[in-house]
C-alpha cells in the first residue's frame, strides 16, 4: 500500500490528493490538491492574472498544474468559486471559472454553475483568519441541484476559508464526495 501526505497536516494517509480525517473534519473537503506553493514567482504570476487583466496566463498554469494534481480516480463536476456580481462586472472574468473550463476541455468532465455567491464580501486580502472565516459566512447558495461529487475549483488556498464554507453549503444540501482544487497554497 502505498504512503502519501494529507495536503493540509502531512499526516500519512493512503489515497493521493485525499485528506486525512481531521482535515476532511475541519474544511468538509474530501481531498484537496494544489499545484505549488504560494511563492514569489507564483503569487506574482496570479496577481497578474487577477488585478492586471493576464488571465491568459491562466493556460499555460492550468497545463502545468494538471500535470501535479491528485485528482479524485472518478468523474466529478467542477463548480469554480463564484464572484460576486459587482466585482465580476469589475474584473471581468472570474480566474476560478477560466480554470475550470479549461479542466472541462482538458478532461472531458462536466461543469456546473450550481454555486452562487449571493452577497458581496470584503476582498479576504489583508484578513486575518478569523476575518476571512467571519466575512464569508452564508456567502454561498445554491441555485440548482448540486451533482453528488463535485471539485471546487480556486486559484489560491490561504486559510482555506473559501472553499470551507463553499464545502458547507454542498454538504447542507447532501452532497458527500467534495474535492477542492487551486492553484497556489499559501
Amino acid at each position: 500500500m502505498i504512503k502519501t501526505d494529507c495536503s493540509l497536516c502531512r499526516k500519512l494517509i493512503t489515497i493521493p490528493g485525499q485528506l486525512c480525517q481531521n482535515c476532511r473534519r475541519q474544511t468538509g473537503l474530501t481531498g484537496l490538491s494544489f499545484y505549488a506553493k504560494f511563492s514569489k514567482p507564483l503569487r506574482r504570476a496570479i496577481h497578474f492574472i487577477k488585478y492586471q487583466n493576464c488571465w491568459a496566463a491562466l493556460d499555460y498554469l492550468t497545463n502545468l498544474a494538471l500535470v501535479n494534481w491528485q485528482l479524485p480516480h472518478y468523474e466529478s463536476a467542477l463548480v469554480p468559486i463564484p464572484l460576486a456580481k459587482p466585482k465580476l462586472r469589475n474584473r471581468g472574468y472570474n480566474q476560478a471559472e477560466i480554470i475550470a473550463r479549461l479542466l472541462q476541455q482538458r478532461l472531458n468532465w462536466p461543469m456546473s454553475s450550481c454555486l452562487v455567491r449571493h452577497r458581496n464580501t470584503q476582498s479576504q486580502v489583508g484578513l486575518s483568519k478569523i476575518e476571512r472565516q467571519t466575512n464569508l459566512i452564508d456567502c454561498f447558495s445554491l441555485v440548482s441541484l448540486p451533482p453528488q461529487s463535485i471539485i471546487l475549483i480556486d486559484d489560491v488556498y490561504t486559510t482555506g476559508s473559501t472553499l470551507k464554507e463553499a464545502a458547507r453549503t454542498f454538504r447542507n444540501a447532501g452532497v458527500k464526495k467534495i474535492w477542492g482544487l487551486v492553484l497556489a497554497k499559501d
